[in-house]
């Protein structure tokens, strides 16, 4: 069984020269706004349990691709299809700065759906899979890039969602929470 399908997924976005611009064209949708393509007429499927990997330059659309999978956007044309629950790690997406690492769990778990319980009982799985000691209560502001990468990844593993996306996750932190 497929766990996503991609249908000449295409995602272009419109290119504004100033603010005035863009409220111009938000209000009379003019068509006469350049438009940069991200990815145009991408097609592919994973089965379940498979991984896909994603390289290339940057600005070539690996990130834009990944938000499209998780359903953090939709594409400009074609169709994206995920079965199940997706899971999006991201070095800079997902956590808020003003909360601690526990805060952040809670936080998370409620937007997910999860239950109260349910929460308190993944709280300490994931505390012990980030590593991170005893920032995990403080203010999220105050980690490293690396801190950061390891509690989303650990938040968004112990959820246990159907397809988890790893954005740039693992190109922070030492090898040896690269190896979890």
């Amino acid at each position: 069984m497929d766990a996503i399908i991609a249908n000449n997924v295409s995602k272009a976005y419109r290119l504004f020269t100033n603010q005035r611009n863009k409220l111009i064209e938000l209000v009379l949708y003019r068509k006469k706004i350049s438009t940069m393509y991200a990815l145009r007429n991408v097609s592919f499927s994973v089965k379940q349990g498979d991984c896909l990997g994603l390289l290339g330059l940057n600005g070539s659309g690996k990130s834009t691709l990944a938000n499209l999978i998780a359903g953090i956007t939709t594409p400009t044309s074609g169709k994206m299809t995920v079965q199940g629950e997706a899971s999006s790690v991201s070095v800079s997406v997902g956590l808020n700065n003003d909360l601690t690492g526990v805060e952040n769990i809670e936080y998370k778990g409620l937007l997910l759906g999860f239950a109260p319980e349910e929460i308190k009982e993944l709280t300490p799985k994931i505390i012990e899979f980030a590593d991170i000691g005893d920032y995990v209560n403080q203010p999220v502001k105050y980690y490293s890039s690396g801190m950061r990468a390891r509690l989303g990844l650990a938040i968004s593993i112990n959820i246990n969602p159907d397809v988890l996306v790893i954005d740039e996750g693992l190109s922070v932190g030492n090898p040896s929470f690269t190896d979890k």
